[in-house]
């Protein structure tokens, strides 16, 4: 029992064998399902045997080959097997039937009678080859039409002609048992001298040899009719040189290729062994391509060409060690500024070339916009040339600075910056100043803008860097820079000092004018080279300084002197509490003419400060809550320090009282009945005509208690009668209205 379980759907043949060589075979059809009940019906294999022999001898060692096959009555081939030198004897396991043994070799065909296995008893077939083959091929004359006759003779007599065809390079004669001459004959002269090969009389060449075949024979004919032939390639007539830069030489025989091989630099001449023919040559390089012709047709000897190019090839790479990539390179040949021919998009190689006429000159420009990079050679040209452009070369540019045609002061030159700028406006490299105005920058070659920048001045030149480094280039600035320290105290100036104009005057006309922020010494200004007076304006002061003329050509380090220019008012304002309060005024005044200088206001604590030209002064402090004080005359020069305090305030006393009365203040307690001696009168004049009511202002001392009273008197009185007052007391810090009676 067989079974077979988890295979697909579909249709199968089974197949069956034993090892006594039986064999069954059986269709299944699962696609529908499972099938059970299956036979397979072995039939017993049957033997069959033979031999196959050539003239009676099984095959020789220079036999060329065959099959035998077993085919069935209709025709089928059953089996096969391949007749081997040096075995005869053949064995088939075959179903039952009818069969016919086959033997082929090199066109010769032999087969058996029917041969009967349906009994299923042994068979066995011997099969004759009666003719033996010569054969061989054409040694040296592949691909090349020999021409030739090949003749077998049986003593004198002709038996066989065999005119070999154009393009073959194999023969096969079918000969019986005996002894026989082989003769091949050919009219090319380049057999002429070839091992074998004898002249004849008649005109051509003949090969003869003797041999006797009782098995098949393999002969191959030396028919070598090659002939060396030299290909001289030359560049205007002179040999190549190591510069050249390759290509490829063809032969062509019609429009057959028949040979090729590379040029190579330093290599004039090349070799070929070529068949008798007509040819071409075609030499290519670089675009150049140069022919030439050679008939070998009935050439005896070895023959030789020249292939001249009359042009010549300027090439050469882009190298770089630092670019992996090169992108968008452009390479062009100028005869002068004319642009000859261009090589856009050079390859990933970086490979270049132009083909132009010899012993000329020629400038290369190599343009890459992405690397900053346009570097141009003059280049002469006699034979082919090489030339590699390196990508990494960097050029140096040097120079120096000059400011009016003068050399920098080193230590007062500003500096910079110098930028080499190419046409697209990027900035491809740069350096800083030295302190004498000395720079060394290095950057690709390329056509550059030289760019000097320092301190907002920016000065160019133009310098063309394609082929070498540049020296001693100048730039030259006409505005100099003057960075400026002003010095009232110390070098410096208080961190008071007020916001400051400064103008540099030509004449009485300002050319430039810096301002300097408040609390700032240190100043800025760039200027035309020419000589300056210099004029200082303190803000919101009446201070106006102008210095004598001077001469600028070089930027420098100015210190301008105030001191003795300006002279500085200050100090506190206070009152005997304390602190004043509301706004307090601070005039100055010439002491000489009385004529207001300026006048400042303060708030409540603030400390008071003035810049002034040095003179003499009067100075008025006032302050509506407080008695104005006495004014104070100083002489101004450097630093002076005057403070200021508010003793009495200005009260006004609004009363409502009886004309006769008479209004009294003091410092002291009031007795009820008597010691008036501290009283003092409150009106200046007691017996003016007034009104009962009216107001009187005095100035009372901050701070101290005050009394006040009233009498019904005419005169004042008498500090030794007693009297009987009205009173009441205060206590005042500040300006003050008050209504007492």
């Amino acid at each position: 029992k067989w079974s077979f379980a988890g295979i697909e759907p579909g249709v199968y043949e089974v197949v069956g064998e034993t090892p006594r060589g039986s064999r069954a075979t059986l269709s299944v059809d699962t696609i529908n399902g499972s099938s059970k009940g299956l036979v397979l019906d072995f039939r017993a294999a049957v033997v069959l045997s033979g031999t196959v022999k050539e003239q009676g001898k099984a095959p020789g060692v220079d036999w060329p080959g065959g099959m035998l096959t077993v085919k069935n009555t209709y025709g089928n081939v059953v089996e096969g097997k391949e007749i081997k030198a040096g075995l005869s004897e053949y064995e088939f396991s075959l179903q039952p039937g009818k069969y016919v043994v086959i033997a082929e070799s090199l066109g010769r065909k032999i087969q058996s009678s029917a041969i009967d296995l349906s009994s299923g008893r042994k068979g066995s077939f011997a099969l004759d080859f009666q003719e033996s083959m010569l054969f061989g091929d054409f040694q040296g004359a592949s691909g090349v039409a020999p021409a030739c006759l090949i003749q077998i003779l049986k003593g004198t007599e002709i038996i066989v002609n065999n005119n070999v065809s154009e393009g073959q390079g194999f023969y096969k004669i079918p000969l019986a048992k005996g002894d026989y001459q082989l003769k091949v004959l050919s009219n090319y002269s380049s057999l002429a001298g070839k091992q074998g090969w004898k002249a004849r009389s008649s005109g051509g060449y003949e090969l003869n040899r003797a041999f006797t075949i009782d098995q098949s024979l393999r002969f191959d004919i030396p028919l070598d009719l090659t002939i060396q032939a030299t290909v001289t390639v030359r560049e205007t007539g002179l040999p190549l040189e190591q510069e050249f830069p390759g290509g490829k030489i063809e032969i062509y025989n019609g429009d057959k290729l028949v040979d090729s091989k590379p040029l190579l630099a330093g290599v004039s001449d090349y070799a070929f062994s070529l068949l008798p023919g007509k040819y071409v040559v075609k030499a290519e390089s670089f675009e150049r391509l140069e022919s030439a012709t050679m008939d070998l047709s009935n050439t005896k000897e070895s023959v030789s060409c020249v292939v001249d190019f009359d042009e010549v090839v300027l090439h050469g790479r882009l190298l770089s060690n630092i670019n992996s990539t090169i992108p968008n390179a452009t390479v062009r040949l100028k005869s002068g500024d004319q642009v000859v021919d261009a090589m856009p998009d050079v390859n990933e190689e970086g490979d270049f070339w132009f083909v132009v006429g010899p012993n000329t000159t020629w400038t290369l420009e190599t343009d890459i916009p992405e690397l900053g990079f346009l570097k141009r050679s003059s280049i002469s040209v006699g034979q082919s040339t090489a030339t590699h452009v390196d990508l990494d070369e960097k050029i140096r540019i040097e120079g120096r600075i000059t400011e009016n045609d003068l050399l920098p002061i080193p230590g007062e030159f500003p500096g910079g910056k110098v930028r080499l700028v190419t046409k697209d406006g990027i900035a491809r490299a740069e350096c800083d100043m030295g302190i004498d105005g000395t720079f060394e920058v290095f950057a690709p070659p390329n056509l550059y803008r030289v760019e000097a920048d320092s301190e907002t001045r920016i000065q160019s030149i133009e310098r063309d860097c394609t082929t070498i480094s540049t020296q001693d280039a100048v730039i030259n600035y006409t505005d100099i820079v003057i960075n400026g320290q002003i010095a009232m105290r110390d070098g410096g100036v208080p961190n008071t000092f007020p916001e400051t104009d400064i103008e540099f005057l030509l004449g009485n006309k300002a050319v430039t004018k810096v301002s300097v922020p408040q609390r700032t010494a240190s100043f800025k200004a760039i200027v035309p080279n020419g000589n300056y007076s210099l004029k200082m304006v303190l803000k919101d002061t009446n201070v106006v300084i102008i210095q004598s003329e001077e001469s600028y050509k070089r930027s420098c380090k100015k210190i301008v002197f105030i001191d003795s220019h300006v002279s500085r008012i200050m100090g506190n304002i206070s009152t005997v509490l304390g602190t004043s309060e509301g706004q307090t005024s601070v005039s100055i005044y010439r002491a000489d003419n009385g004529a207001l200088v300026q006048t400042k206001e303060y708030g409540p604590g603030a400390a008071y400060e003035f810049y002034l030209n040095p003179n003499n002064y009067d100075i008025v402090v006032s302050n509506p809550n407080y008695t104005k004080l006495s004014k104070k005359s100083v002489t101004a020069f450097g630093d002076i320090s005057v403070n200021f305090r508010f003793t009495h305030a200005p009260i006004t006393f609004q009363l409502q009282m009886p004309k006769e009365s008479t209004f009294w203040g003091s410092y002291l307690r009031l007795s009820q009945n008597g010691n008036a001696d501290n009283l003092f009168s409150l009106c200046n004049d007691p017996f003016a005509p007034r009104d009962h009511l009216y107001t009187v202002t005095a100035d009372i001392e901050l701070g101290r208690t005050l009394y006040v009273a009233f009498t019904i008197e005419e005169a004042e009185p008498d500090p030794d009668e007693t009297f009987e007052i009205e009173r009441k007391s205060y206590v005042f810090s500040k300006a003050a209205t008050v209504t007492p009676f």
